[in-house]
C-alpha cells in the first residue's frame, strides 16, 4: 500500500488526525473538572464565611456552668446565702422560747416580720454576694486573652454572650435565691406549728427575688462590654443598688418606686400572703432587662478585642 499521500499518517511522524484534536480537548475537559473535584475549595481572599446565628452556644454555656462548680463558686454563694437567710427563723424559733418549749406558734406579725428579713437578706446581701461573684465574666476572659482566642474559632458573638448570661443568671439565682429559700421555708416549716403560712406566695416571691437577681446579671453583663476592669463594673453595680436610698431624699416615691431593687417590697407581700403592689420595679425590670441585653450583644458585636 501507498503511504506517500499524506491521507494517513505513519507511527512517530508526529502528524494526528482529524479526530485527534477533539479527544484532546475532552481529555483536557476532564482533567479540569476531576482536579477541581478533587481540591476543597476554599473562600477567596478578604472573604470572611456566615458565622451561624447562635453558633457555640451550647458549648459556652456547659462551659460556664461548669466553672461555678469546678471553681465552687456555687457552693460558696449557696452556703453563705442560707447560712444568712437561716438565722431569720432559727433566731425566731431561740427568741419565742421554742428550745423550752419545741415547737411553737407563731402570730402573724412575726410571721410577716420574718418574710421581712428573708426579701430583705435575698434581694440586698444576696444580690452583692452575685455581683461579687459574676462581675468578671467578660472582663476576666477579656483580660486572660481568652475571648480573643474563642473567636477565632465558629463562634458567634451573639452566642457567646447570650450563652455568658443565661448561665450565669440561672445558676446564680439557683444558688443565691431558690437554695436559700428553700432552706428557709424547710425551717419555718419544721421549727412552727403554724408552719408556712402561704405557699403560693412564698413561690411567687421566690420568683420575683430571682427575676431581680436576673436583672442585675444582665447590668452586670451590659457594663462589662463597656469596662476593661472588673473594679468599675462593681463600683457601678452597687451605686445603683444604693442610690435609691439618699435618691429618696430628694426625689418622690413615685419616681424612686421605678427601681428594680424595690422589687423586694411586691416579693415580700407576696410571702406573706397580702396583695401584691406596687407593680411598677417588676415593669421597670422586665423593660431593663431586654435593653440591657441587647446594648450587651450590640456593644460585643463591634467591639475590637486587644
Amino acid at each position: 500500500m501507498n503511504h506517500g499521500d499524506g491521507l494517513i499518517p505513519r507511527a512517530g511522524d508526529g502528524r494526528l488526525n482529524d479526530d485527534e484534536p477533539l479527544q484532546t480537548e475532552r481529555t483536557i475537559d476532564m482533567v479540569s473538572t476531576a482536579t477541581t473535584a478533587a481540591v476543597p475549595r476554599t473562600p477567596s481572599a478578604g472573604r470572611q464565611e456566615q458565622t451561624p446565628f447562635l453558633a457555640g452556644f451550647g458549648n459556652i454555656f456547659h462551659k460556664e456552668a461548669l466553672e461555678w462548680f469546678r471553681t465552687r463558686r456555687f457552693a460558696i454563694s449557696a452556703t453563705l446565702t442560707s447560712l444568712l437567710v437561716g438565722v431569720v427563723p432559727i433566731g425566731v424559733f431561740i427568741h419565742e422560747g421554742g428550745l423550752h418549749h419545741g415547737r411553737i406558734p407563731i402570730s402573724s406579725g412575726t410571721y410577716q416580720n420574718m418574710m421581712n428579713g428573708w426579701m430583705s437578706l435575698s434581694v440586698t446581701l444576696g444580690t452583692y454576694l452575685m455581683i461579687a461573684l459574676t462581675m468578671g465574666m467578660l472582663v476576666r476572659e477579656e483580660e486572660m486573652g481568652t475571648a480573643q482566642w474563642l473567636f477565632t474559632k465558629p463562634v458567634s458573638r451573639l452566642a457567646y454572650a447570650l450563652a455568658k448570661y443565661s448561665a450565669n443568671a440561672a445558676i446564680a439565682a439557683f444558688a443565691a435565691v431558690i437554695v436559700p429559700g428553700a432552706i428557709f421555708l424547710a425551717l419555718t416549716q419544721l421549727l412552727f406549728t403554724t408552719g408556712v403560712q402561704h405557699w403560693g406566695g412564698a413561690g411567687i416571691a421566690l420568683g420575683l427575688a430571682s427575676f431581680h437577681a436576673a436583672t442585675v446579671i444582665a447590668i452586670i453583663l451590659a457594663l462589662s462590654t463597656i469596662f476593661s476592669s472588673q473594679g468599675p463594673v462593681a463600683g457601678v453595680v452597687f451605686g445603683l443598688g444604693f442610690l435609691p436610698f439618699p435618691a429618696a431624699l430628694v426625689l418622690p416615691l413615685s419616681v424612686l418606686g421605678l427601681a428594680p431593687v424595690f422589687i423586694g417590697q411586691p416579693a415580700l407581700l407576696a410571702a406573706a400572703g397580702q396583695h401584691i403592689r406596687p407593680w411598677e420595679p417588676v415593669v421597670s425590670a422586665l423593660v431593663l432587662l431586654p435593653v440591657c441585653l441587647a446594648f450587651a450583644c450590640a456593644r460585643l458585636s463591634r467591639k475590637q478585642l486587644q
